[in-house]
């Protein structure tokens, strides 16, 4: 029998407010027994100082008698090596599978992507129809009215009454507006584009929408038909010049 002593761990016990109240020494001891037999283990006696008294202490453990048992016999002989796990057989039938599969997922995206990239084009196209309509012209032409300057309000007239087929605008004015309007929108084209009278002020173009929009949803319930379409925006050359030389030809006249 042999025996191991480790090293003391020695630390302090501390009371709740942190003060240290002892001091505590703790020893451990290992015993090797080489044979199987009875065995006493000797008393153990240690002496320490108690500062409450000022005295010596001692304190003792009793022997002990302990049996230790043989151990067991140990194979000496090295196994043989476990058989190894069979590999299992090739599943063509799961190969094939798989490859169908993923051979049907790249399919499936491709149409996918071709079903997004159409539905794309589709989706531009109706954005790009509803900004060149003629609702959206009209749109511009009230946020004109509401926000812009006298340039830019007849500027998007302009450009919603060319956009709508509304040429010339005057005679649409005179076949679905109110009498209000079409004095007002008079008024509005001698004050800008007359040259006759220059005391003339400038009369705006915002008092004008409200008009506007009631002669644009009168024409929108009766149509085209109801004033005849698009028509020339321009009337015949020189008329009176033709006329003069019809006139001129069937007298006999020269030049």
């Amino acid at each position: 029998m042999r025996l191991y002593r480790q090293d003391p761990a020695l630390s302090e016990e501390a009371d709740r407010n942190g003060q240290p109240v002892a001091g505590v020494r703790k020893d451990v001891a290992g015993y090797l027994f080489q044979n199987s037999g009875t065995f006493l283990l000797p008393a153990i006696d240690l002496s320490w100082f108690d500062p409450t008294t000022a005295t010596t202490q001692s304190a003792s453990a009793p022997a002990v008698s302990v049996s230790v048992a043989a151990a067991p016999a140990s194979s000496t002989a090295i196994a043989p090596p476990m058989p190894g796990a069979e590999a299992a057989p090739f599943d063509w039938s799961l190969a094939g599978a798989i490859a169908a599969a993923a051979s049907a997922t790249g399919v499936a995206i491709w149409f996918l992507a071709r079903g997004l990239s159409w539905l794309e084009g589709r989706w531009e196209k109706r954005q790009s129809a509803r900004r060149e309509s003629e609702a959206a012209y009209f749109r511009r032409f009230e946020h004109a009215c509401h926000d812009g300057s006298t340039a830019e309000m007849a500027k998007a007239l302009d450009a919603w009454s060319r956009r709508a087929g509304l040429v010339p605008f005057g005679r649409w004015l005179d076949r679905f507006a109110d009498i209000k309007t079409r004095n007002a929108y008079d008024a509005y084209q001698r004050a800008q584009y007359g040259f006759s009278d220059k005391s003339l002020p400038k009369a705006p173009m915002k008092p004008l929408l409200p008009g506007i929009r009631k002669a644009r949803k009168l024409w929108m319930v009766r149509g085209d038909e109801a004033w005849g379409g698009r028509r020339a925006a321009l009337p015949p050359l020189n008329p009176a010049m033709i006329g003069a030389d019809a006139t001129r030809e069937g007298s006999g006249d020269r030049p």
